[in-house]
């Protein structure tokens, strides 16, 4: 949870530096998003890496703050030790805290919970849930000429406990309402 702590200070630390005034969104101003996202699921040292598309709903709490809800899916799976790793779903909650814009970039930090459904098949098959605090950075591109697409990427931890990290790495696109 070291990390955790880092991002929150560099976010507040941020905030004490930076105007508090957003103006790319307006309190109560609702948002969808779609991401593809690259998945690394590591277990005791070894990575497999599936796809996974990543839908999302938000909406701004007050400027600067935005609780966003996500769901995904795998879209392919990876080979880890002989059996085959799939992502059969993911979904979150997170409140996601932003810088102001500068030359029409946005950075995030986001903070929530995360529930990962993750299967091996090979020689036997199963099925993991795993749930847990989760965290993120990301970078939102906003276009002047088209106000209300805004390009995004980000990194996530979904879980990390013992021999076992589950992280995704996702590019995207958010609608503003």
């Amino acid at each position: 949870m070291n990390i955790m702590k880092f991002l929150v200070l560099s976010w507040l630390i941020l905030a004490a530096n930076t105007s508090l005034a957003w103006d790319s969104l307006e309190i109560g101003e609702f948002y969808v998003g779609l991401d593809a996202s690259y998945a690394d699921v590591d277990i005791a040292d070894e990575s497999s890496n599936p796809y996974v598309v990543m839908a999302k709903a938000g909406f701004t709490l007050k400027p600067q703050v935005a609780l966003e809800f996500q769901y995904g899916t795998g879209v392919s799976d990876d080979e880890l030790l002989s059996h085959t790793v799939d992502i059969d779903s993911s979904a979150g909650v997170f409140l996601r805290l932003i810088s102001r814009k500068v030359n029409d970039v946005t950075a995030d930090i986001m903070l929530g919970y995360a529930r990962t459904e993750v299967s091996l098949s090979g020689t036997s098959e199963s099925s993991e849930t795993f749930s847990d605090a989760a965290f993120g950075v990301g970078l939102n591109q906003y276009y002047p000429k088209l106000p209300n697409l805004v390009l995004r990427m980000d990194y996530k931890s979904y879980y990390s406990e013992d021999d076992l990290r589950i992280r995704t790495f996702s590019l995207g696109a958010n609608y503003l309402f």
